[in-house]
């Protein structure tokens, strides 16, 4: 019952004192690894007799048969490594090997003898060990001669024992505890206690393998159980997250986890494996508690050998006889879900609906209430998805909005309609006709009627209303007319600046039934205006005072519409600073000097200003880098000092470069006369212009202070002749500045006129949520909306989790 290997385990190259050459036993050679056939060292030394030789040196693989006296050449050997340095193994036979000198024959029989004589240790013999199979624990007895020479035992997987652990240890006999970590295999002796020696690879020792395999004891189950039933090993149970699990059957104290796989094919499912668990003292029950990733699948026992022991296969608790009411649910209602063991579920996932849905669930897991139904959420099968990936699906649908009627059943394009229903607050856009534009839409409070202008280009048949969620809704039948009033055809893009007119100065649309034209207003003030038959145009003077949000009104004989246009104020000033053609090459070019050091003085207080640089692009990667007179960096942030080096668009002709007070300040205290105020190079890009958008603020104070509006308080200090609103135009802006007395929280402003706390006229909503912690809200006044403040007694200013701290116009 035995087999003997050799392994390196101490190389002692002193012991060896060989350098050997062939053909050459006296010269020493110094060089360990060079070239030829050269052997270095072998060992180990003595040997056993069965035992394993090593040899190394350089180009050993040109090795062909090695001689040790007493036996037949031996040409069967392994070639651990050829070349320089290189190795080979020889396997010492049983019989015969005689004390002597080794002779290794080259291929070109060529000699290489060793300097000193091979030797051999007394055999260890391994008899027999017992018993045949055994527990971790127990004590296992080798028996065989020449024990004592034995300093290690290794088990399958490397567990090993080294000679201190020994229970007993004489010539014939060696008793040893089996670890618990100790696996079904072949029992290892070792010669060399591993655990005394510092480099592994530098040292050599004997191996004998038992010829049978020890079989080593894991845990046993003979049943799982869970409150809900139990069944015997491989068998199937059901148990809810957080119940108790419990294990019969014997030795579990050689558990160290429990994994739990998920089937195959549960793409949600992952592999978890928990540690918290209990064993009885006689290690004969297991319990634990189910964790609430434990996905449907395969659970196992891993032993602290690594063995993993089947138990069965779980199958885990989901929510059941599930219903969503109410149904239909509305968008930003509660939804109940009624059922069993809804206490499991984790997230509530619901169509189009990204992000977090918030809920909660009753103790006895017989409710689920979702708080406020997502106006994004499509209906369908909601999800109740738990922990491990187990889903649910709940069937539930929608409230729809429904159109019962118009205010008149004809409306002319750009007129107005409202339109009558139940749930129109839903609503967020109208299409009236398939080409149309979509008109933003807003119902009152109760959701009964919605008020919206008709967009120009729309047609006769079934409005359609679009929710939040993409749903749409067909509406009766409306009969829209080509409007007969005047209009404008194309409105100017005010995304691009140059489309915008400034205060003082006039601008020209397109129309249509312009011979119907009567009069234009622009904030409620008349206007001269100018209407072209040949070319269907309208050239409409802007009044100096136009704020940068203004209105325009067409009316005409049979009807009148407004406009909302972007307006350049008259508070927006440019000064040029250089004109010319400046060539930056490959950063060969600067703007030194160009701009003088008092180029931006004089600016009005709290003047915002914009450098523009006009360039033409001479190459694909266009770059502009901006420093002060000294060059040096500068701050064009309010913050440290930084190199600014732009990528300018290749296809754009001019980069703007906001400067507050602040930063010009520095730079012209930074500067010297020889520099300038700033100096530009870069590369790709022909410098033609540089200006100064310099902007003086219109906006002004009528309000400020701190009034908490937390709970629907009311500010009432611009109502009831707090302020003069008469006074105010149409299309002037009001912004309401604020903070929120709970950060992070929901909370809104709510204009209301003094009068009852009524609500405004559109397109006034019921309330502004208010997105950050700080900031304002900003609203134009339209000539109906200043009419019912000036006619209900004011402005009053309420709403909820909200500090207002100033009130402006502009």
């Amino acid at each position: 019952m035995k087999k003997i290997k050799n392994i390196l385990a101490l190389l002692v190259v002193a012991l060896m004192g060989l350098s050997l050459t062939a053909c050459s036993e006296d010269d020493l050679d110094t060089n360990q690894y060079q070239g030829g056939v050269h052997l270095n060292v072998y060992g180990p030394q003595p040997v056993m007799r069965g035992g394993q030789l090593r040899f190394l040196g350089s180009n050993l693989d040109q090795i062909a048969q090695v001689q040790i006296p007493g036996c037949e050449p031996i040409t069967n050997f392994e070639i651990v490594k050829a070349g320089v340095p290189s190795e080979i193994k020889v396997a010492v036979p049983k019989d015969g090997p005689e004390v002597g000198y080794i002779t290794l024959v080259t291929k070109t029989d060529e000699e290489i003898k060793t300097k000193t004589q091979i030797t051999y240790s007394e055999p260890i013999v391994f008899d027999k060990f017992s018993p045949a199979s055994i527990m971790p624990g127990e004590t296992l007895t080798i028996e065989g001669d020449y024990l004592n020479l034995v300093h290690m035992i290794e088990f399958n997987d490397g567990v090993q024992i080294p000679e201190k652990d020994f229970v007993s240890h004489s010539r014939y006999k060696i008793e040893v505890v089996v670890p618990e970590e100790a696996q079904t295999g072949k029992i290892s002796l070792l010669d060399l206690d591993l655990s005394t020696v510092a480099d592994l690879s530098q040292a050599f020792y004997n191996i004998i393998e038992s010829e049978e395999a020890l079989t080593v004891g894991t845990p046993i189950v003979t049943k799982w159980a869970s409150p809900r039933g139990e069944a015997q090993l491989s068998g199937d149970v059901t148990a809810k997250m957080g119940e108790t699990i419990t294990l019969t059957g014997d030795h579990f104290s050689l558990v160290s986890s429990i994994k739990f796989s998920p089937k195959e094919g549960d793409l949600l499912g992952q592999e978890c494996e928990t540690k918290d668990f209990n064993v009885s003292e006689d290690g004969k029950t297991l319990t634990f508690t189910l964790p609430e990733e434990a996905a449907d699948g395969d659970v196992n026992l891993v032993c602290r050998s690594g063995v993993n022991i089947p138990v069965g296969t779980l199958e885990t608790v989901a929510p059941s006889e599930c219903v969503a009411s109410p149904s239909p649910v509305k968008a930003g209602a509660q939804m109940v879900i009624s059922g069993k063991d809804l206490d499991v579920v984790a997230a509530v996932e619901m169509p189009n609906v990204e992000g977090e849905i918030e809920f909660i669930t009753n103790p006895d897991g017989s409710k689920l209430i979702i708080k406020s139904v997502p106006e994004t959420a499509t209906e369908g099968n909601l999800v109740l998805r738990m922990k491990n990936g187990k889903g649910t699906e709940v069937p539930f649908t929608l409230v729809k909005p429904v159109v019962t009627g118009y205010d008149h059943n004809t409306v002319s394009a750009g007129g107005v309609i409202t339109l009558q229903g139940t749930n129109l607050d839903l609503v967020k856009k109208i299409k009236f006709g398939e080409s149309s534009d979509e008109v933003e839409a807003k119902a009152n409070e109760d959701g009964t009627t919605i008020t919206v202008t008709v967009p120009m280009n729309a047609v006769s048949g079934k409005p359609t209303l679009i929710l939040a969620n993409g749903t749409t809704v067909e509406c009766p039948e409306l009969s829209i007319e080509e409007a007969v009033f005047c209009y404008i055809t194309e409105m100017p893009d005010f995304s691009d600046k140059e489309n915008m007119p400034e205060a003082g100065s006039t601008f020209t649309v397109p129309v249509k039934n312009g011979d119907k034209l009567e009069s234009v207003e622009v904030n409620g003030k008349k206007v001269n205006h100018i209407y072209a038959e040949k070319t269907s145009s309208l050239t409409i003077g802007i009044p100096a005072d136009a704020s940068s949000s203004s209105v325009v009104k067409l009316i005409s004989s049979n009807g009148s519409i407004e406009y909302a246009i972007s307006v350049i104020p008259q508070g927006t000033v440019t000064r040029t600073l250089w004109t010319g053609s400046l060539d930056l090459g490959n950063w060969a070019g600067n703007t030194q000097g160009f701009l003088a050091q008092n180029s931006l003085d004089n600016l009005p207080d709290g003047a915002s200003v914009v450098l523009k640089i006009q360039y033409t692009p001479t190459g694909d990667e266009v770059q502009l880098k901006s420093q002060d007179g000294n060059w040096k960096n500068i701050d064009l942030d309010n913050g440290e000092e930084a190199e600014h080096v732009y990528t300018l668009d290749p296809k754009a002709k001019e980069f703007s470069i906001p400067l507050s007070a602040s930063v010009i300040a520095k730079m012209k205290e930074k500067s010297t006369n020889w520099g300038g105020l700033i100096i530009f190079n870069g590369k790709n890009a022909i410098l033609t212009k540089i200006s100064a958008e310099i902007t003086i603020p219109m906006e002004k104070n009528i309000w400020t202070g701190s009034f908490n509006g937390a709970g629907w308080a009311g500010n009432q200090d611009l109502a009831w002749g707090g302020y003069d609103w008469s006074s105010i135009k149409p299309g002037t802006i009001i912004r309401f500045y604020y903070t929120k007395n709970n950060a992070g929280a929901w909370g809104c402003i709510s204009l209301r006129h003094g009068k009852d706390w009524g609500a405004l006229p559109a397109p006034i909503p019921g309330q502004y949520d208010l997105d950050g912690d700080t900031g304002k809200v900003e609203v134009t006044l339209t000539s109906d909306v200043l009419k019912d403040i000036v006619d209900n007694g004011g402005l009053v200013i309420t709403g909820d989790n909200f500090t207002l701290t100033k009130v402006t116009l502009e």
